[in-house]
This record gives C-alpha cells, structure tokens and sequence, in this order.
C-alpha cells in the first residue's frame, strides 16, 4: 500500500507542474501584430515590427520617445521609459514590445534586427 502511495502522489506532483507549465507558457505568449490591432485591443501586449524614423525622435537620459513606421505604413508615437539603445542606429528593422494607450504606444522592450556582419561583400 505504501508504495501505492507514493507511485500515485508522483504522479500527481507531475500533473500539476505539466499544467503549471503548460498555462505559463500559454500566458507568456505574445502576438505580433501591426499598430492598428495594437490599438483596437488597447492594454494588450503585443510585438510591432518597422522602422524607426530617425529624424522624429526625443531622447533622455530617461526615456526614449520616439516615432515608428510599421509593415503596412502605419505612424505611432512610442515611448520607451529609458535610455536609446546603442544598437539602435545600425538596425534595420526593430521590433517593439509593449501596449498602446491613448494612441501612443509604450514600449517594454525594443528588439534589433541589424545587418549581418557575414554578408558578402561582392553583392
């Protein structure tokens, strides 16, 4: 009987952290979309990709605010609650992850996607 006992408590202990496991994967899913389904469903995180317009940007030692163009030509404002990332300059896109309230989008977390340095030379 005790062994019983234990084949069954093991088993259990193994269900619960596959469906611990499995509703934290599921809950730390992030969709990828553009800035206008960002903004329908306003509060949600979501991933944007596009680029950064360059020339329409405010920086601080605390924030970088800043103006992005997504996949389908779409403008939005983003904040980014600190400092300009040092890659961000050579990137060619930048994936942006965060919510959008009031139009604007604030940003968590700001992905680079840079020319690769393995490129050949002679294109």
């Amino acid at each position: 009987m005790n062994k019983k006992l234990k084949i069954f408590i093991g088993i259990i202990v193994i269900l619960f952290f596959s469906i611990y496991g499995f509703i934290t994967l599921l809950s730390s899913k992030i969709d990828y979309v553009d800035f206008n389904t960002a903004a329908k469903h306003s509060g949600k995180e979501f991933e944007v990709r596009g680029k950064w317009l360059k020339d329409m940007e405010y920086k601080s030692d605390m924030e970088f605010v800043f103006f992005m163009k997504d996949d389908n030509n779409t403008i939005m404002k983003v904040i980014y609650e600190k400092p300009k990332p040092n890659n961000l300059e050579h990137a060619e896109t930048i994936v942006v992850r965060g919510r959008v309230k009031e139009n604007i989008f604030y940003a968590t977390q700001i992905l680079t996607k840079c020319p690769s340095k393995y490129e050949s030379i002679n294109k």
